[in-house]
């Protein structure tokens, strides 16, 4: 139920959450905001710093977000360097303020490599609104796409996927 490395939900547990979540949002009509979460540049510390870093990395994001999300809001290790977040009872523009101040201050946490150098912390948030006419799956899709547009769009941003635009050309959206 748990990642054993970080200590918060992993997928499996998460998406029996969101699945209450989601039945929850089209029974009473309540928004509800999911949001994907990478960490920027991730390989390269592991390559750089070694897994060990990565892995304090891993671990402080995941304690640092648990412990500035709201009690009933819940997040999970998605994979890798990815998270997965569900902010119920919440609106598209509310949402994105909260994922901004949590990008903001993973930035002031940096994790002390020695004495005098430090690593500072910067993350890629895809939002979306929860649509209750489309499946589930789609909705994380969805935020995944907007991630998907945050870090192509220079990392260390967040992006609605309600701000992105059909892209004809290669299939992907971009940011309108």
């Amino acid at each position: 139920e748990f990642d054993p490395l970080t200590d918060i939900f992993n997928r499996q547990a998460f998406f029996r959450i969101l699945s209450y979540e989601y039945a929850r949002a089209s029974r009473t009509g309540q928004p509800c905001c999911i949001c994907m979460v990478d960490l920027d540049h991730f390989k390269t510390i592991n390559d750089t710093y070694g897994h060990l870093v990565g892995d304090k990395e891993l671990q402080v994001v995941a304690h640092y977000l648990t412990d500035k999300l709201r009690p009933y809001d819940s997040i999970c290790r998605y994979g890798g360097e990815e998270f997965l977040i569900c902010l119920p009872s919440t609106k598209l523009d509310k949402a994105k303020k909260i994922v901004n101040r949590l990008r903001i201050g993973l930035f002031s946490l940096p994790i002390d490599l020695d004495k005098d150098k430090k690593l500072n912390i910067t993350a890629s948030f895809g939002i979306a609104k929860m649509a209750t006419n489309i499946p589930l799956y789609s909705n994380v899709a969805r935020a995944d796409e907007a991630l998907y547009a945050a870090k192509h769009g220079g990392r260390n941003q967040a992006i609605a996927y309600e701000e992105i635009r059909p892209d004809s050309k290669n299939g992907r959206r971009k940011i309108k």
